[in-house]
C-alpha cells in the first residue's frame, strides 16, 4: 500500500494562486501598488530549487530550496489543483548547501530524477498573504510569475477570500490564473 497525505492539518497545506506574466508586465508599478496596500516586509533574493521525483511516486515531488535566508527540504503533492495542495517544509539549520546530503538521503527511496530551477524573487509579506514576483530559469526555459499565497488560514474558502482581495487590489483577474505548476512550466 502506498502512503498518502490525505486530510492533513492546514499548517501542511499550501493555498496559492499563480499568474504567468508576459514581457510587458510592469514590475515596478506592481511593487508600488503592493507598498501602498500597507507595510509589507519586503525581500529580494536569489533562490536555487532542486526538484527530485520518483517514478514510483508520481503524486509527490521533493524540493531542496537554498537561498541567503533559508534552506528547506519540502514534499509537495503533485498533480491536481495547484491552488490547494499538501506542502510540508523541513527547515535545515546548516547554512551551507545540503543538496548532496539530500540527494543521498532521497536515494533511500529509490533513484530520483533531478531538475534544477534558479529564481530571482521579490517577496512582499503581509500578515495574511505572501506575494511573490519571480523570474525562474531552467536551461533555456524561463517563466515570470506572480504568486499569492494565503497564510494563517485553515480552509481553501478562507484562503480564496484573502487571495482574491490582494489579487483584485493589484489588478489580477482570477480567470487569468495559471493552473500549471512551475515545475511543469519549466520541465514539462
Amino acid at each position: 500500500m502506498q502512503p498518502t497525505l490525505q486530510n492533513v492539518k492546514a499548517e501542511f497545506k499550501e493555498f496559492e494562486v499563480k499568474y504567468l506574466l508576459d514581457d510587458h508586465f510592469d514590475a515596478e508599478h506592481f511593487f508600488t501598488t503592493l507598498r501602498a496596500l500597507g507595510s509589507p516586509v519586503e525581500k529580494h533574493l536569489d533562490v536555487t530549487d532542486t526538484y527530485f521525483t520518483f517514478a514510483e511516486r508520481p503524486d509527490f515531488i521533493y524540493r531542496h530550496r537554498h537561498d541567503a535566508e533559508i534552506q528547506q527540504l519540502t514534499v509537495k503533492s503533485y498533480g491536481g489543483d495547484t491552488r490547494n495542495r499538501v506542502e510540508v517544509n523541513l527547515a535545515l539549520e546548516n547554512p551551507a548547501s545540503q543538496k548532496e546530503a539530500i540527494r543521498t538521503f532521497l536515494r533511500s527511496f529509490g533513484e530520483p530524477g533531478e531538475f534544477g530551477i534558479h529564481k530571482r524573487v521579490d517577496i512582499f509579506d503581509f500578515p495574511d498573504c505572501e506575494i511573490v514576483h519571480y523570474l525562474a530559469r531552467s536551461g533555456s526555459r524561463t517563466a515570470r510569475c506572480v504568486e499569492f499565497e494565503a497564510v494563517g488560514v485553515d480552509t481553501w474558502e478562507q484562503a480564496q477570500a484573502v487571495i482574491e482581495c490582494y489579487a483584485r487590489a493589484t489588478g489580477f483577474d482570477r480567470k487569468a490564473r495559471c493552473e500549471i505548476a512551475l515545475f511543469d512550466l519549466l520541465h514539462g
